[in-house]
């Protein structure tokens, strides 16, 4: 039961992604299905029945002028058993009824061309009389109904040919006309031996006209009836062949269009949140620092989730360039930032896997599709920008995602504090660390006061006691302060600056002010949470009672 749903929920899903591409679908099934009228034309088995069935009605009819002298026998006497017309692409059934009753003729042409009881056989002389019906509709499902269609195309010089059981007997075009059947009729006895094809020539009743084929007898060969068609069934089925290699391809860009160039899968299902994803990628990077190897095997074997931490990482990085991830080991800590959010409005470009058997490859350019209703997305918590669909774990953009696209080195961001003081007073702060040294050195480290320059840390205070009970309760006990800092308020907006080795780091704060000291706030590395912009507010600063 449980695979059933499974399988029904793949069939939706392939629905819904063939929506998200429905004019690129439309026209593949477009072509595909005309392609499959046009190869069931091709085999003579298009599945569709006409209403009106077309009737040739014999009875008295005067097109069939009988005579006293029945044809004279020749030395060679053959019933025929097939018309083969090369120039209509026609090889069709002969029926030979012995009686002239109109209810077995009509009988029998529902079966192919019938030949008139009382004309000549081939090999005699005298008018081998055929007939048979014609329709108009582009699709009957008996296909007796078009034995004759276009016969009126013949010209004088065409080649019709008639087997027999045994012999091929080929005649030439004389004559093609539209004649009345009240006024015109054809003559079974001749001088010489003669075959006439007669349809009707139009749908429907009544039948007043109709198109009279007559040719005259060039030669007979021997040749097995089954023989004589072999060359039209050769030439057909190769204009098959030819009518299927179109139609395959066809059927190849239809699926790879809807559902991807093998099967589209998602990067990594059923995550409960970003958390998860980190702890995948870290545990395959310890695997493969390439991180070229499988998050999750089992997933990938279950429902084709087959993402590595290599397809995230540089995938993040073409749809989102103001991310900040300038080597793969710093994807788990980036994951772990995202903060989950309910999926946006609109169409989105996704990537996602395309898995054919084994082999497994990212696809940048994905698809593009609208969310569904409940699904939610992982934001980025510094820039607000949609990185991740929480459904499937594919990266989302708000444009397409081009794998060629030269990837930028990522831009230096810094992460910043800010917080108020009160002017004319003093800004006490410091890092307490585990790493047993200072931060080091970068451009990112200074500091400003409202909204001036940028400037180095500077007031270094060695004799500043920072409150280093606390810190080593906060964060370990081994922790230590080696950077030390106290400088005059001169402006009430505050911001010290960092590199994001704070992430890992304690930062704690104190003011001073009309000889009262604020107790610290401290920034744990639980606290920072990866972010870039930390503001804190007014009313976390406590004056007096301070722990040591």
């Amino acid at each position: 039961m449980k695979g059933c749903i499974e399988f029904i929920v793949r069939l939706i899903q392939a629905g819904r992604r063939a929506y998200a591409r429905k004019w690129s679908f439309f026209g593949v099934f477009a072509f595909v299905f005309f392609m499959n009228v046009a190869t069931l034309e091709k085999l003579d088995i298009l599945p569709e029945t006409i209403n009106a069935v077309p009737t040739v009605v014999l009875a008295a009819s005067p097109l069939l002028a009988t005579s006293a002298s029945m044809p004279t026998p020749s030395v060679v006497s053959e019933l025929p058993t097939k018309i083969e017309i090369p120039k209509l692409d026609r090889l069709v059934d002969i029926m030979n009824p012995t009686t002239t009753v109109i209810a077995t003729l009509d009988k029998e042409l529902l079966k192919g061309v019938v030949r008139y009881p009382t004309s000549a056989k081939l090999g005699e002389t005298g008018n081998v009389v055929l007939f048979g019906h014609s329709s108009y509709l582009p699709v009957v499902g008996n296909q007796a109904y078009k034995a004759f269609n276009n016969i009126k195309k013949l010209v004088e010089g065409d080649t019709i040919i008639v087997y027999s059981s045994s012999t091929a007997y080929t005649y030439r075009v004389r004559t093609v006309e539209k004649k009345i059947a009240a006024n015109d009729g054809i003559l079974l006895s001749t001088t010489g031996r003669v075959l006439t094809l007669t349809t009707c020539n139009s749908f429907g009743s009544p039948k007043e006209n109709r198109f009279v084929v007559t040719a005259d007898f060039v030669e007979s060969r021997a040749s097995d009836t089954a023989q004589g068609g072999t060359a039209m069934k050769i030439a057909n089925k190769i204009a098959l062949a030819v009518a299927l290699l179109p139609l395959a391809f066809a059927c190849l860009s239809g699926f790879t269009k809807a559902f991807g160039a093998g099967t589209g899968m998602p990067m990594m299902k059923g995550l409960k949140n970003p958390t998860e994803l980190a702890a995948l990628v870290e545990r395959a990077l310890k695997r493969d620092p390439t991180g070229k190897s499988l998050l999750d095997s089992a997933r990938c074997k279950k429902n084709g989730s087959c993402a590595t931490a290599h397809d995230y990482f540089h995938g993040i990085r073409r749809a989102h360039p103001s991310v900040q991830l300038g080597d793969i080991a710093e994807l788990p800590r980036y994951l772990r930032s995202l903060v989950k959010q309910p999926a946006p409005k609109g169409e989105w470009y996704m990537s996602r896997m395309l898995v054919r058997g084994e082999k497994q490859t990212y696809d940048h350019a994905g698809w593009k599709r609208a969310f569904f209703k409940g699904e939610v997305v992982w934001d980025d918590p510094n820039t607000g920008e949609h990185i991740l669909a929480g459904d499937c774990g594919n990266i989302v953009a708000p444009r397409p995602i081009k794998s060629e696209a030269p990837v930028s080195p990522p831009i230096k961001r810094c992460v910043e504090l800010v917080f108020n003081a009160p002017i004319g007073g003093h800004v006490r702060w410091g890092i307490g660390t585990l790493a047993g040294r200072a931060l080091l050195a970068d451009e990112c480290n200074a500091q400003r006061q409202d909204d001036g320059s940028w400037v180095s840390w500077y007031g270094e205070c060695d004799i500043c006691t920072p409150a280093i009970g606390y810190i080593r309760g906060a964060i370990g006990g081994t922790a230590q302060v080696f950077q030390k800092f106290l400088y005059p308020v001169m402006h009430t907006k505050q911001t010290l600056r960092f590199s994001t080795e704070i992430w890992t780091n304690l930062a704690y704060v104190c003011l001073d002010a009309s000889g009262t000291q604020s107790c610290g706030v401290y920034m744990r590395p639980q606290d920072w949470k990866d972010r870039y912009r930390v503001e804190i507010p007014d009313a976390l600063w406590v004056w007096g009672n301070c722990p040591g």
